[in-house]
């Protein structure tokens, strides 16, 4: 990565919070970083059922191997919170149960499903009342556009590139305050809430082909003025 870093003329992170953590890390390079976030093309597989078993109403969260996407924690807030209000929906991960510790992976209410296809995948995320992303550590979070992009709300964790991922009126809490978090699934369990999904897309849009081209086109530019 040194050597990369040093002969580029230009290094292009996902977010502001790469290019913060990068000069960070390499701060003599501080001037060759600029933010490239990635391309997100528009999910239109077509359209598969479900997988089976799950309940009408669920929350979902993608991705739960690495310890920094915080799945101990946010299960234990998310026991606790159904615990305080049986609205509280069930939860879908895509992962594996094996991801986090025994006490946690076999939960009542909790759904584990892998070796999605990608019209599965998207099925998921357009039925699912939310979607979480509580990691402390982010360079970019894409399954937060995804779902972002079918019209489904997402609540996201602070202090990383979800930041900047997530739209301003996502709901937000401290990754590592159980009290915060609890109190935003608490505010998002009403079974009857309504969300208009066109915020969402328009959002995701900002990260699609169009957006992206150009946002390339002017780093190309600022290389070959």
């Amino acid at each position: 990565v040194l050597w990369s870093v040093w002969r580029a003329d230009r290094v292009g992170c996902p977010s502001q919070f790469s290019c913060n953590e990068a000069a960070r890390l390499f701060p003599w390079a501080r001037p060759k970083f600029r933010v490239l976030s990635n391309l997100v093309p528009e999910l239109n597989q077509t359209p598969e059922p479900l997988p089976e078993g799950l309940p009408a109403r669920y929350w979902l969260v993608v991705g739960t191997r690495e310890p920094r996407k915080n799945m101990a924690f946010f299960l234990t807030q998310w026991q606790a919170s159904r615990a305080k209000d049986p609205n509280v929906p069930d939860l879908v991960l895509v992962g594996h149960a094996s991801d986090v510790p025994d006490a946690l992976g076999g939960l009542d209410g909790l759904h584990w499903r892998s070796g999605l296809s990608d019209g599965q995948l998207q099925s998921l995320y357009r039925h699912a009342a939310c979607l979480w992303q509580p990691s402390y550590a982010e360079g970019f979070g894409l399954p937060v556009v995804e779902a972002l992009s079918v019209g489904t709300p997402v609540a996201v964790a602070r202090g990383s590139a979800l930041d900047e991922i997530a739209p301003p009126h996502a709901p937000r809490f401290d990754p590592h305050n159980g009290g915060q978090l609890q109190a935003v699934m608490l505010s998002l369990a009403d079974p009857g809430a309504t969300v208009d999904p066109e915020p969402q897309r328009a959002w995701a849009r900002r990260f699609a082909e169009p957006a992206y081209r150009l946002n390339l086109d002017t780093l190309l530019k600022e290389l070959n003025p």
